[in-house]
């Protein structure tokens, strides 16, 4: 083996994109589903809900949504109707704009500038990228 296939490519540029706590299959799919269930509604899903749009475990589904939680990209809302727990989830403007700045993101990269109905605009200027502070260390678990 020669030295350079040993050696890692440079980093693209556009890494800068890929915010770790929205790039997880499990917490993306959380935010693609309550940011749907926002054009259908405007009340909060149901945890049983977004467990069926999800397709995500009782347990990954906690997790990943509390982690979403801590870095302010939905609200959870916990509460009792007819003395059984009830647990709601909405989208935040915050995880909305990073939402929006991750598929932007990956659109910019993928699209091809010949095809501008892949192209999705640019976000608004008061949207700038919602890079959250995450450690990695503790996103040990694999999906």
């Amino acid at each position: 083996m020669s030295r350079s296939t040993l050696e890692p490519a440079a980093p693209s540029a556009r890494v800068d994109i890929i915010d770790p706590l929205v790039v997880n299959p499990g917490r993306l799919c959380i935010l693609i589903a309550l940011a749907e269930s926002e054009g259908e509604t405007d009340a909060p899903l149901a945890f049983t809900d977004l467990r069926r749009r999800t397709r995500l475990s009782d347990g990954n589904l906690s997790c990943h949504a509390q982690r979403l939680a801590t870095g302010g990209l939905i609200g959870i809302a916990k509460q009792f109707r007819d003395g059984k727990p009830s647990t709601t989830y909405l989208l935040t403007p915050s995880g909305r704009r990073a939402l929006e700045t991750h598929v932007h993101g990956l659109l910019t990269v993928v699209a091809p500038k010949s095809a501008p109905a892949l192209r999705i605009a640019e976000p608004p200027p008061s949207a700038d990228p919602v890079l959250t502070q995450f450690d990695s260390r503790e996103d040990d678990w694999v999906d």
